[in-house]
């Protein structure tokens, strides 16, 4: 016997690009503010696995810059991961959370910035 399936009244809700940009930044922070704990903690497991991830992300970040737009932004936001991946780095070989942070503070000055990029919904 079929049983017709009942219909939400709601259509699903697709993502833009610039809210799955900062859903990645919001997790990349997430992920580098776990490794700084789990470095000051001494889970170096956790370090590592967490730290790791957040290079993922922004190494993706700067795989997708579009130089053919936006003038000399996407230069500086490859300067600016660049940085960020050198600091991870070190961080990754001192074991010292304080590189973490920085990139922490950075990333969340641009998520600020991507948010505000966000158009009004007016309902």
């Amino acid at each position: 016997m079929n049983m017709p399936l009942a219909k939400s009244q709601e259509s699903p809700t697709v993502a833009s690009g610039l809210d799955i940009l900062i859903q990645l930044y919001e997790g990349c922070i997430r992920f580098l503010q776990q490794a700084s704990e789990a470095c000051d903690d001494g889970r170096i497991d956790d370090f590592k696995d967490r730290l790791g991830r957040g290079q993922k992300i922004i190494e993706h970040f700067q795989g997708t810059l579009d130089y053919g737009q936006g003038g000399q932004v996407p230069t500086q936001l490859n300067d600016l991961y660049s940085f960020m991946l050198e600091s991870l780095t070190q961080s990754s070989l001192t074991h010292e959370s304080d590189y973490i942070q920085r990139v922490v503070e950075q990333l969340e000055i641009l998520l600020e910035g991507w948010r505000g990029a966000r158009p009004l919904v007016i309902s």
